[in-house]
């Protein structure tokens, strides 16, 4: 029941944490456009 428990909380933070780099990547990408654009 522990294990099971610790296992689905690992699979949750995985899952926000590849979706926080995910959302970084795509802020970054965007912010290079703009600067590209710009110049």
């Amino acid at each position: 029941m522990y294990i099971v428990l610790s296992a689905a909380l690992v699979g949750i933070i995985m899952r926000n944490g590849a979706n926080y780099i995910s959302k970084l990547y795509i802020s970054k990408l965007y912010l290079s456009f703009y600067i590209v654009r710009f110049i």
